[in-house]
Order: C-alpha cells, then sequence, then structure tokens
C-alpha cells in the first residue's frame, strides 16, 4: 500500500483537512458511489502548522496512529533522515493568516511547498505531491512552483473536489452545446466561493462542443456594479 505524509496548515471540524483527511482515515460504505472502491494508500505521518482550540488532528491521528512531527521534514522523513513517503498531501486552507489589501487569505502554501522541496533535494529523491486547491495566493509563486516540479521531474496535482461532486439536482449541459458565455453567481469570500464557483461552472460548461479547451477570459462584478451591468444589457 502507497505511503502519504500530510503538510496541513490547520485541523479542525469541517475544515479541509477535516474533509479531506479524516474521510481518507475513517472510509464510508458509500465510497464505492464515487469510484472509490477501496483503499490503496495509507497516510502514515503528518505536519500541522496551527493548533486552535478546536483543534480535532491530535485526537483522530493518535486513534489511528498516524505520528503528528513537529516539522515538515520530520513528516515526510518519518523521524529518519531521508523522503520515506510514496506521495505527499498538500493542505493550505484555514487558519490564522494574514489577508492582503485586495482581500486574499495569505496560506503558506508555496512556503510549506519550499519546506517539502527541501527534503527532496536532501534525500536525491523527489514523490508527487497533490496542493488542495490551488497552488498560491501569488501567481508568480505558483509559476514558480510548476517550474521547481517539472526541473526536478516530479508530479504536482492540485484542485479540489468540486468538479467532481454529485449534482442536486442534476446540472448537465446537452453534450455538444455550443457555448461562447456563461455567468456565474456566488456569495461568499471572493477568494473560497469565487475559486470554487469558477471550478464548478467549468465542470459543466466543457461538456460543450470541443470539450476541454479552457478559458479565454473573466469578468467579475460586485456589488452595485452587477445591478449596473444587468441594466446596461451586459
Amino acid at each position: 500500500m502507497l505511503t502519504v505524509a500530510v503538510v496541513t496548515t490547520v485541523y479542525f471540524p469541517l475544515s479541509h483537512a477535516d474533509v479531506i483527511i479524516t474521510r481518507w482515515l475513517k472510509p464510508l460504505a458509500t465510497d464505492a458511489d464515487w469510484g472509490w472502491s477501496e483503499q490503496r494508500s495509507k497516510i502514515v505521518s503528518i505536519y500541522i502548522d496551527q493548533f486552535p482550540d478546536t483543534d480535532m488532528g491530535r485526537e483522530i491521528c493518535q486513534c489511528h496512529d498516524v505520528p503528528i512531527f513537529n516539522t515538515v521534514a520530520g513528516a515526510l522523513c518519518r523521524g529518519g533522515n531521508d523522503l520515506a513517503v510514496d506521495a505527499v498531501l498538500l493542505i493550505g486552507e484555514h487558519g490564522d493568516y494574514a489577508d492582503n489589501e485586495i482581500g486574499q487569505k495569505l496560506y503558506p502554501r508555496k512556503e510549506l511547498f519550499d519546506k517539502i522541496v527541501d527534503v527532496f533535494r536532501a534525500s536525491n529523491r523527489s514523490v508527487p505531491v497533490f496542493c488542495d486547491k490551488h497552488l498560491s495566493w501569488n501567481f508568480d509563486w505558483a509559476l514558480e512552483m510548476d517550474r521547481t516540479a517539472r526541473e526536478m521531474g516530479f508530479l504536482l496535482l492540485a484542485g479540489s473536489s468540486i468538479p467532481h461532486c454529485l449534482r442536486l439536482p442534476k446540472m448537465q449541459i446537452p453534450p455538444q452545446s455550443q457555448i461562447r458565455e456563461a455567468v456565474t453567481v456566488y456569495c461568499g469570500r471572493n477568494e473560497h466561493y469565487g475559486f470554487h464557483s469558477l471550478e464548478f461552472a467549468q465542470a459543466i460548461i466543457e461538456s460543450r462542443a470541443g470539450g476541454e479547451r479552457g478559458i479565454r477570459s473573466i469578468t467579475a462584478w460586485q456589488g452595485e456594479e452587477v445591478w449596473r451591468q444587468l441594466d446596461q444589457g451586459r
């Protein structure tokens, strides 16, 4: 069975760590409905950056014999001196971190990624890394993460489960539909729910003719500007 090290910012109820790690540690009978018929990998170590009063990570990791390490290197090397896992799961979502001037939460995904890469370099080998959600709040840093993975030859994946979720009620455009524009309406913080709304919309849109061709451009309005654009027929 493949071994996985987790590097996460925080682990409290309904956090991304809970949604992902707890489901990994406690499989359900309904997993087969999602295409996960059997467990093929095992979480064997974890690094948690913050421990708020609502922390559940320590308790659940103890229940499932998953050791918590004080450093990223400790989790990846499982207490030894060299990389000792087959893959790394990076969950940089939630936690007490600063916001910038445009409201982005400065999650330390890049900083944690760099510590993962340090272990790869010291061990002279690397393993696949999955980054929950997007790579970084800083686009230049995201490009650097991608370049690093390409240069070192390891698989770097990122994204969320939203595009793969069951839709209730079922929403699906007719296959081969011709689509030039689409509108998505969402509420909540821009980065959190703006991100999810766009990826959810794209998962639906890509049933169109031509399939997964990507999106050429995005225009976003908020507040009173939404109503002004509606009045103008946009």
